[in-house]
C-alpha cells in the first residue's frame, strides 16, 4: 500500500508539472511574449533660428515595451511643409489627409547604413536628427517608418506641428535658461 501511494504521488506530481508547463506555454503564446512590442513616437523642436532659417531637431522615440530585444532593420523619415498661403487640400491617395505641398526631405535614414541598432526590453531609445529649413514655412509634417529584423511589417508614426507652436516652445525654453 505504501509503495502504491508513493507511485500515485509521483504520477500526480508529474501530471501537475505537465499541466503547469502547458498552461505556461499557452499563456506565453496567447500573450505573444515572444513578439517584439514597441511604442513608436516622434518629436520636433526648434533648436535655433537665424537669417530666415530654422535649426530643427527631429527625434524618433522607440520604447521597447515587450520582453525580447528587437533589432531595427531600418528607420527612415520624410519632412514636408506648408506655407501660410498654401491651400489646405485633401490628398485622396493619403487617406484624405491634408497634402503638404513642399517636400523638404524625402526618405532619409536616422540610422547610418553600417550601424546595427537594437532596443532592449524596458529601454527607451531616442534617435535625434537635426535639419535646417526656411523660416517661411507655417506647418511641418514629420512622417517615419520603422522595420524590425523579425518582421516584414512596418510601423508608422506621423506628427504635424505649426511653426508658431514650435517657436513658442523654443522661446519659452530660452526664457528658462539663466543669463551668462
Amino acid at each position: 500500500m505504501g509503495q502504491g501511494l508513493a507511485n500515485l504521488a509521483q504520477v500526480s506530481t508529474g501530471l501537475v508539472t505537465l499541466i503547469g508547463a502547458v498552461a505556461a506555454a499557452i499563456f506565453f503564446w496567447r500573450r505573444r511574449e515572444y513578439a517584439p512590442r514597441v511604442q513608436f513616437d516622434l518629436g520636433m523642436r526648434i533648436v535655433g533660428e537665424r537669417e530666415n532659417e530654422l535649426f530643427i531637431e527631429l527625434t524618433a522615440i522607440i520604447r521597447n515595451v515587450g520582453y525580447v530585444r528587437h533589432r531595427i532593420k531600418s528607420l527612415t523619415f520624410s519632412v514636408r511643409a506648408l506655407r501660410d498661403n498654401d491651400p489646405w487640400e485633401e490628398n485622396k491617395r493619403k487617406n484624405r489627409l491634408i497634402g503638404f505641398a513642399h517636400g523638404i526631405i524625402k526618405q532619409r535614414s536616422w540610422i547610418p547604413d553600417n550601424w546595427q541598432t537594437f532596443v532592449e526590453p524596458g529601454v527607451t531609445q531616442i534617435y535625434p536628427y537635426t535639419i535646417r529649413i526656411s523660416s517661411d514655412y507655417a506647418y511641418l509634417l514629420l512622417y517615419a517608418d520603422m522595420y524590425y529584423h523579425q518582421s516584414e511589417d512596418d510601423h508608422v508614426a506621423m506628427i504635424t506641428k505649426s511653426v508658431t507652436e514650435l517657436r513658442a516652445a523654443y522661446f519659452e525654453a530660452i526664457k528658462k535658461v539663466p543669463a551668462q
